[in-house]
């Protein structure tokens, strides 16, 4: 989602997937991580990435598909750190493009999981429940530095979530 050139291919797949799954009722398109393994920078892939999710939205509104993003920690991505979620978030629409937040990749991003949920609330449009150590290696589910019980209590009391949690077991 960040070469601009391909930015209309982009979004002819992403209609695609959305003529596919707007005949499942409640279903939401989750895009993917955006990443730079071309060099130009976390600002402009976060710009470009921005704006192919807002038109991702709009697609989305007019076919009743909500439309979120899943930032990750795997190599190239370039939304891992608070800055980088913020600015993720500023270069995008809340009414059009919603998050999907991973415990385990906001531990490999140095950030305060309950902080960060709360921070981001109401993008919120379902939770991966994954583990990881705070020094980068995924961990099975319980066994590094997420307090799943914590976390899910945040989520329910501090921030009135009750949409869908998924466990993901990724060590």
């Amino acid at each position: 989602f960040t070469v601009e050139e391909k930015t209309e291919e982009e979004l002819a797949a992403i209609s695609s997937a959305m003529d596919f799954i707007a005949s499942f009722p409640g279903t939401i398109l989750s895009l993917g991580c955006p990443t730079d393994h071309r060099g130009i920078g976390d600002t402009k892939a976060i710009e470009i990435a921005g704006r192919i999710f807002n038109r991702a939205g709009e697609i989305g509104k007019t076919r009743n598909v909500p439309v979120a993003f899943h930032p990750s920690s795997h190599h190239g991505s370039v939304v891992v750190t608070r800055p980088q979620y913020e600015a993720m978030m500023a270069a995008t629409d809340p009414s059009l493009v919603k998050w999907v937040p991973d415990t385990g990749h906001i531990i490999r991003g140095a950030q305060n999981i309950p902080e960060t949920l709360s921070l981001f609330r109401e993008r919120i449009a379902y939770v991966h429940l994954k583990d990881a150590s705070s020094d980068g290696v995924w961990r099975m589910m319980g066994a590094g530095d997420c307090d799943i019980p914590g976390v899910i209590a945040h989520l329910h009391d501090k921030l009135g979530f009750d949409g869908w949690l998924i466990g993901e077991e990724e060590s």
